[in-house]
């Protein structure tokens, strides 16, 4: 019996040293390998973003958490002039610099730090917690309740959440409000070329002291997307919004439910790329008019990376106060990487049109695409600015009888859209209508009338006949 009471006192003993060895000694441990992630990280975003130079200026470390200071230092210019005059940013000679401080909880368990639980416990190195209305003088100064969160993963990953407080604010006659927290999941490999990002929020309002403006109800932004060819992002987007409504002086408001709008970026076996677009509507109401659901799938195919990324940057270089892009630009800073696009055939594929109008539905499907022809000919054209020899394509639209009538009411007799249509107009209607299907430009399919065009060699075809040459 004495000999186990020795026995236990000893385990108890080597048990207690064991734990003030964990309670002393690792969490320094702990708190060296933190810093070196934490600066890595940091290291790691500046290379990737060649607009942004970010430094860690100062490094407190201590036992169970550290205090850090980020300089961000803006290098573009526009970015640079837009965050000093809003107070994100200081002057400093030439330089325009955002201060950051952040607290690092590491551990071995960070459970000190004011984040979510699945970030306190899950296995890593530190939790990184930004309070931004803290040392950001342009949130402190609106009130806003701002905070960001960022777990640091054995494998140099990232897990945060970026939290906005419920937030009503008042600007230039112009109130913002959101009644719940708006919260933005995310997640970043050490490479940083992978990430996934959920948002989501409760009702959202933007209105005007008329009362004029726009409501949103839950709204839910996906993003899963990956680092591909030329530096593009491919991958999904989604975004969902429950409904809402818009509201203008003197009108009904303008209700939606069911908003659906998703785009996926993806690599075919040619290594080319497509970018597939598809955007859902449940109901769209305004008074006693009512449509719904509509639904468009669009695609654009045959993209060439590095000239898709090349056309993106020359769009995102062009100064926005100078409006729509000109067609010297087109012809000058576009030209090169819309040539280099064309030379693989790209186009546009409209694979489903369908939307249900009080007066009938409306379906359709096409394409658009660049001719099957040499480099050497592709080339000439664009030089030409022969856009019209560019291109071949087809596609077709049907719609009830009911919205063709008065569509071609609308049009030709200036009848608005909610007026009643007298019989001897509905007369001079339905005699346009018999002529533009005895002439082949129309054919009557069940119910609906039905267009067929195609466009080839410069020349239009409707219904399978030629109705003009360019």
């Amino acid at each position: 019996m004495q000999k186990i009471k020795r026995n236990m006192k000893r385990w108890l003993a080597g048990a207690v040293v064991v734990l003030a060895l964990l309670v002393l000694i690792v969490p320094a441990g702990v708190g060296f390998m933190a810093e070196g992630r934490y600066t890595d990280l940091w290291d790691r975003v500046s290379a990737d973003q060649p607009g942004l130079e970010i430094a860690v200026s100062e490094y407190e470390r201590g036992w169970f958490h550290s205090r850090a200071s980020l300089e961000i230092e803006i290098l573009e210019p526009g970015l640079a002039e837009m965050a000093h005059e809003g107070g994100w940013a200081r002057e400093d000679g030439d330089r325009i610099i955002v201060d950051l401080e952040e607290r690092v909880h590491h551990g071995p368990v960070p459970f000190t730090a004011p984040a979510p639980w699945h970030q306190r416990w899950r296995p890593g190195f530190a939790v990184i917690d930004s309070r931004l209305e803290e040392n950001l003088p342009a949130v402190a100064e609106t009130g806003l309740d701002l905070s960001n969160s960022a777990h640091l993963g054995l494998m140099g990953g990232v897990n945060g959440q970026l939290r906005l407080e419920p937030v009503e604010l008042e600007e230039e006659g112009v109130r913002f409000t959101s009644e719940e927290a708006i919260l933005v999941d995310y997640r970043l490999n050490r490479g940083l070329d992978r990430m996934d990002l959920t948002a989501r929020s409760g009702a959202l309002s933007l209105l005007a002291e008329d009362d004029t403006g726009i409501v949103l109800d839950r709204v839910w932004l996906q993003m899963n997307q990956r680092r591909g060819p030329a530096g593009l992002w491919l991958g999904g987007t989604e975004l969902r919004i429950a409904g809402g409504e818009t509201r203008v002086p003197d009108e009904d408001e303008m209700r939606f439910s069911g908003f659906v709008a998703a785009t996926e970026l993806r690599r075919n076996d040619a290594e080319l790329l497509e970018q597939k677009h598809e955007v859902h509507l449940e109901s769209l109401r305004q008074g006693d008019w009512e449509a719904g659901p509509g639904y468009l799938d669009l695609s654009l195919f045959n993209l060439d990376p590095d000239a898709f990324a090349e056309l993106q940057q020359a769009i995102a270089a062009h100064d926005p106060e100078a409006g729509v892009l000109p067609a010297e630009a087109v012809l000058g800073e576009l030209r090169g990487p819309l040539a280099e696009l064309a030379l693989n055939r790209p186009g546009v594929r409209v694979n489903e049109l369908a939307l249900r109008l009080p007066e009938g539905d409306v379906v359709g499907e096409g394409s658009m695409q660049v001719v099957d022809q040499s480099r050497d000919e592709i080339r000439d054209l664009i030089e030409a600015r022969d856009w019209l020899g560019l291109v071949e394509g087809e596609g077709k639209l049907a719609a009830g009888e009911r919205l063709i009538e008065r569509a071609v009411a609308m049009t030709l007799l200036d009848v608005s859209l909610d007026e009643d249509i007298e019989e001897d107009v509905s007369s001079l209607v339905q005699m346009q209508l018999d002529a533009a299907v005895e002439e082949g430009l129309l054919e009557r399919i069940n119910g609906a009338y039905e267009v067929r065009a195609e466009y080839r060699d410069r020349t239009l075809f409707i219904n399978d006949a030629e109705v003009a040459r360019f």
